[in-house]
């Protein structure tokens, strides 16, 4: 059974970063960095200062305890103890895989490890995090957040550096740690989700 789904989790990874083509390599290794979405950071800031004006330095403190949860989880609570090798790093598959190359000819292949993915991990976190918080009216940006995590997601098997289970392990993680937090805020400080104090 384990053999088995090791096997698709594989044939999914090959079927996704072999169907390859000049564009989709560059968007999706411009896409996997993190300043990229600098942008979108700044426009959830200001989401959350229009809805939680009095607020917003605990909005703050959650999500940097939310990131820290679940990048740690993903990063070093697992990487660490179950050490799957990426597939990047993996003798049998690192050279059936279409791998970004720099300028110098030397080929991107992340880190040794790869379960969970920290990439899915934490953008999901956010994404959930802010899905729970915003108001309904909000429901573009939030489906917008989730559509950025997924991409991401999306990209890490592309550049074959990390097996879908990866992925989906991550974004348990990540949504998880987004439901705790924001149950933690609920109870810590309940009035900022009265309309009357939201502002």
């Amino acid at each position: 059974m384990l053999e088995w789904l090791k096997a698709i989790d594989t044939n999914i990874l090959l079927f996704i970063n072999t169907h390859n083509s000049a564009w989709a390599d560059s968007f999706m290794w411009f896409v996997s960095k993190k300043f990229v979405w600098i942008p979108l950071y700044a426009l959830l800031l200001f989401l959350f200062y229009k809805n939680y004006k009095k607020h917003l330095l605990k909005i703050l403190i959650a999500i940097i305890l939310l990131i820290t949860i679940s990048d740690n989880i993903s990063s070093r609570l697992l990487k660490k103890n179950v050490k799957r090798y990426r597939p990047t790093h993996h003798i049998e598959l690192q050279d059936k895989l279409h791998l970004h190359q720099y300028e110098d000819g030397s080929v991107y292949r992340g880190g040794k490890y790869g379960f969970a993915s920290s990439h899915a991990s934490n953008t999901m976190a956010i994404a959930i995090f802010t899905l729970l918080l915003l108001p309904k009216s909000h429901r573009k940006w939030t489906s917008l957040l989730i559509i950025w995590s997924l991409i991401i997601c999306y990209s890490r098997i592309y550049l074959g550096v990390h097996y879908p289970s990866d992925i989906f392990a991550g974004l348990i993680i990540g949504a998880l740690a987004a439901g705790f937090i924001y149950y933690l805020l609920r109870k810590i400080s309940p009035k900022m989700f009265t309309k009357e104090e939201a502002k």
